[in-house]
């Protein structure tokens, strides 16, 4: 069971929410669900950034994020590694009936209020300048922001590498994915 954790001053965040583009789902990102699950009261939201090709923007803080072969997961897929992966894991049920997984478009502030309630808490690792350019972007919206404190434990671009050249990239993600990247491949051998 995933114990929770007490922010400063005793104060849990009510509703907050993580996001990624997941693609795909790694260790990384399954640790940072469970640091932020510890942190929520009511509701935490796992938006999937990019969820369609055309969502995909360059942006001046990473060089690699709009590369096609960045994103070579559907949102349906990377859904299905976070729902196939946090099912993997004992949590009760009221735990899971407060996550809430859905597309989060990054780049178009202007349909945020659609999709994230105002007084969500965005709860992010800052691990490089793309991370603190969303950092200000949120906070110059009128969300707050709680920092976690994560390591990078691997990337995307590890997995992605490690699968392209026959490596062995098992243990960077968590089952759920792994079942769900197993399934991809011997559809694309068929």
């Amino acid at each position: 069971m995933i114990e929770k954790y007490i922010c400063k001053k005793n104060i849990m965040i009510k509703i907050g929410m993580i996001h990624g583009r997941f693609q795909p789902f790694h260790m990384g990102h399954f640790d940072y669900f469970k640091k932020a699950l510890r942190l929520v009261d009511k509701q935490l939201i796992i938006g999937i950034i990019n969820p369609t090709s055309e969502a995909i923007k360059n942006e001046l803080t990473d060089k690699h994020r709009h590369l096609l072969s960045a994103n070579p997961y559907t949102y349906f897929e990377r859904l299905q590694m976070i729902q196939k992966s946090i099912s993997s894991l004992d949590i009760p049920i009221e735990e899971l009936n407060k996550i809430l997984i859905l597309p989060f478009p990054i780049h178009e502030q202007r349909l945020w209020k659609f999709f994230v309630p105002k007084e969500t808490v965005q709860i992010m690792s800052v691990l490089e300048p793309w991370d603190k350019e969303k950092r200000e972007r949120f906070n110059e919206y009128g969300y707050k922001t709680y920092y976690l404190d994560c390591h990078r434990i691997t990337s995307g671009i590890n997995v992605r590498r490690a699968i392209k050249n026959k490596q062995s990239w098992q243990d960077l993600v968590p089952v759920g994915t792994r079942e769900v990247l197993v399934t991809i491949q011997k559809n694309d051998n068929i």
